[in-house]
């Protein structure tokens, strides 16, 4: 009997035109993943009554959803789809920018030693997180929230897009980044887009019936090495300051631009006998030359 390993799941995603609704004659496509953790999550019906023995005699299932994570070593090209449901816009001419347009996927996540397809349908991306050092590829954790999940023993695309050819993960050291126009010295970049998506069930149904975001924010943190005390005077001060970032490949790059940062809180302490760091936490805010809070560019 063949045991299942996760070394030999296979994931791959297809965009849906209606929420919920795998296309008829899928063409899905295989993508690199670290970790794949989607999964129903399912509520409990229970009867609060007592009973002189003091024995629960009921539990039903109740209305249910998915969630999860995609956590991927974010490489050129591969991912766009994502990143586009992250930011809720749309790629135009190589640029995406911060929209607000729903988006949904059908995965499936796949063996073919057991053989077991589960296929989760209806899937957004809640939120996504960004992690840059020098010294590793850069790594992208897409929260995934959807509306069902099914099983079977066939995969619902025999024949694949396979994954993209010639695409190396991203790192921190072959790119760049400014504060303000001035390359800074950051050894650390956390990034965090946040569209709190919220699954909805109505009476008479355990499906989710429709779904819905929320606020819309982008957060992040920095540590940079201190060399003078201009960051620490914005937050000081209260004024912003204008980020961009470049990950590349070497070859491929993304460039990341939030032309306005409020800086929410800074700390400079040395509490250290090494390098002293000042670690900076930041949202992004409206920028109106910009038309968003946030855009990526591709080359």
């Amino acid at each position: 009997m063949a045991i299942s390993t996760g070394s030999k799941v296979q994931v791959a995603y297809i965009p849906e035109v209606t929420a919920g609704t795998t296309p008829a004659t899928p063409q899905t496509s295989v993508i690199p993943y670290v970790k794949f953790s989607a999964e129903l999550d399912r509520n409990t019906i229970s009867d609060p009554s007592r009973t002189a023995d003091n024995q629960k005699r009921f539990m039903s299932a109740g209305s249910y959803k998915t969630s999860g994570s995609l956590e991927v070593a974010l490489s050129h090209s591969q991912y766009d789809a994502f990143l586009e449901a992250s930011l809720m816009g749309a790629w135009t001419t190589n640029v995406l920018k911060v929209g607000n347009t729903q988006k949904y996927f059908t995965f499936e996540e796949f063996d073919a030693s057991v053989p077991l397809s589960r296929v989760f349908t209806g899937v957004e991306v809640d939120s996504l997180k960004l992690s840059i050092k020098p010294d590793a590829v850069v790594s992208a954790v897409f929260a995934l929230m959807g509306r069902a999940t099914s099983n079977g023993t066939v995969s619902i695309d025999t024949t694949p897009t396979a994954v993209l050819a010639g695409k190396n993960p991203m790192t921190g050291a072959l790119g760049s980044l400014t504060i303000d126009g001035v390359a800074g010295l950051v050894t650390s970049l956390d990034l965090s887009v946040t569209n709190s998506i919220k699954m909805i069930n109505t009476i008479g149904s355990t499906a989710v019936t429709a779904s819905t975001n929320g606020a819309k924010s982008i957060t992040g943190s920095l540590t940079v090495l201190l060399a003078d005390s201009t960051l620490y005077n914005k937050f000081i001060a209260n004024t912003t300051a204008a980020l961009v970032f470049v990950i590349s490949d070497g070859t491929n790059t993304y460039t990341f631009s939030v032309p306005k940062c409020g800086i929410t809180k800074a700390n400079a302490s040395a509490d250290s006998p090494d390098e002293r760091v000042l670690s900076l936490d930041f949202e992004a805010l409206f920028d109106n030359t910009l038309g968003a809070i946030m855009s990526i560019t591709r080359t």
